[in-house]
């Protein structure tokens, strides 16, 4: 039986999640961030807080890609 890897603190997001509809390495080291974005949708929080806190995306210099990762659909498209 397969291991689940230890989710990380603190991991950057790639710019290309993967596009396979099960979990993978990365996104089981990247299940507290995952956590994370869903906390802030349920709470409302500003995208580009979400992108500069959560993501680490400076909001005011890379406004596409916090866009682009901070909706869910750059999560996983699929």
């Amino acid at each position: 039986m397969a291991r689940m890897l230890t989710p990380l603190l603190d991991l950057d997001v790639a710019d290309e999640a993967p596009s396979v509809s099960i979990l993978t390495g990365y996104d089981e080291e990247r299940l507290i961030l995952y956590i994370r974005l869903l906390d802030a949708a349920a709470e409302d929080v500003d995208w580009r807080d979400v992108a500069e806190f959560v993501l680490k995306i400076d909001p005011e210099k890379e406004p596409e890609r916090a866009i682009e990762r901070e909706k869910p659909s750059g999560a996983r498209d699929g």
